[in-house]
């Protein structure tokens, strides 16, 4: 995604707010990657939990799902570079991990949404080809 200008994404969140399925997505992809808006993963799972709610029909749930496989990876790369010994080891010493533990929630969530799409699946969602 390149930059998009402050009433491009009031226009955007506007949609997402009114039930706009893709806008939803777009909202989430932003806020994941901390394009033309802070970087705020809990607002994009957000985008994410009401998009999945939303997805009708198997292509759309695909949609969805890849957008939260997304955001699942960068969750956990972010946690992963954090150092997940590092906060266990801060958590012991009486150190404020809040950060991290906010983070683990949100890799929580994510992971349940994809559960919840996939159950609702009635095609696959990843295609596998026999060589």
């Amino acid at each position: 995604m390149s930059y998009i200008s402050l009433a491009q994404i009031n226009d955007l969140e506007e949609k997402a707010q009114n039930g706009n399925l893709d806008a939803r997505l777009s909202m989430a992809s932003l806020y994941m990657c901390g394009e033309s808006v802070p970087l705020d993963y809990r607002k994009a799972v957000d985008f994410l939990d009401r998009a999945s709610v939303q997805a009708k029909d198997d292509e759309e749930r695909k949609g969805v799902f890849e957008a939260a496989s997304n955001v699942s990876d960068r969750l956990y790369n972010d946690m992963k570079s954090e150092g997940l010994l590092l906060n266990f080891k801060q958590k012991a010493e009486g150190k404020d991990t809040s950060s991290f533990e906010d983070k683990l929630n949100l890799q929580a969530r994510v992971m349940t949404t994809i559960s919840n799409l996939m159950a609702r699946q009635t095609s696959p969602i990843q295609e596998v080809s026999v060589g």
